[in-house]
């Protein structure tokens, strides 16, 4: 039998080395996919059109979102891969709940990380998106997003694996030829998960779902795994304590295990 397939989704502004750790440790029973977003990592030479500005309203923002989920099930077609178990980050595990649908088999389990959901309370869309507007995307992708200058205030265990992939962050990612791009290309997909309710996805899911959380999230709040164990009726939920918003970064050991157990190798499809 062949190891199981896991695929996933990095969060926003992010590319999939962020992954490196988690699939160095499951190297040997999983056959670990990490995807990137157009513009990004091994997608840099991809153009997305509904990335090149924010969206003018939910109509756009929502084809925004669905042209990632439908890049993602590109991506994996190109690799003859069919998950039996997709997820992601903060968005990245937010989009996997739609992308699960447009799948020739759909996954035998989700794996969701520091994901959200629900659509944001309109005033704080309306304070984001006027600060967007102040400082422009670029400065507001560095200041705003962590992803450059300050980043570790989204990570509560700065590792030595932590700290290499900031220094990735900064040199491949937010400095050098098309970081301009990138940073519209963020924004734009921030600006869309602002505004995008998946609570009805999440309700009309009847995959299995590990969902990881970290208890010093400053993102999603511990809050969130509550809203997940109502809504998703086939869940297991665990808090990791002394983490932050990117678990299989800075805690790969304690998600390389929790996968091992919730999502058992005799899952793999024949």
């Amino acid at each position: 039998m062949s190891r199981p397939v896991l695929a996933l989704l990095p969060p926003l502004g992010h590319d999939s080395t962020l992954f490196a750790p988690l699939k160095d440790r499951l190297r040997d029973t999983w056959d670990v996919h990490a995807l990137d977003y157009p513009g990004f990592g091994s997608r840099a030479h991809v153009t997305l059109p509904q990335l090149a500005a924010r969206a003018v309203d939910d109509t756009g923002r929502r084809a925004l979102l669905d042209g990632l989920v439908a890049d993602a099930h590109a991506q994996l077609h190109e690799r003859d891969v069919l998950p039996d178990v997709l997820g992601g980050v903060s968005l990245g595990g937010t989009l996997s709940l739609r992308l699960h649908s447009l799948l020739a088999q759909p996954p035998r389990a989700l794996l969701l990380m520091a994901s959200g959901g629900r659509r944001v309370a309109s005033v704080r869309q309306q304070g984001v998106r006027a600060a967007m507007d102040q400082l422009g995307d670029v400065p507001f992708a560095h200041e705003h997003l962590g992803l450059a200058a300050g980043a570790e205030q989204h990570y509560a265990r700065v590792t030595p694996e932590v700290s290499a992939y900031l220094e990735h962050l900064r040199l491949r990612v937010w400095e050098g030829t098309g970081v301009e791009a990138r940073a519209r290309a963020a924004v734009a997909m921030l600006d869309a998960a602002l505004s995008i309710d998946f609570e009805d996805a999440m309700r009309s899911n009847r995959i299995r779902a590990l969902v990881i959380a970290g208890d010093r999230d400053r993102i999603f709040t511990p809050r969130y795994i509550a809203r997940y164990e109502q809504v998703l009726s086939a869940s297991e939920t665990v808090l990791l304590p002394g983490v932050g918003h990117y678990p299989p970064l800075e805690a790969p050991d304690e998600v390389a295990a929790l996968v091992r157990r919730a999502l058992p190798e005799k899952a793999a499809r024949p």
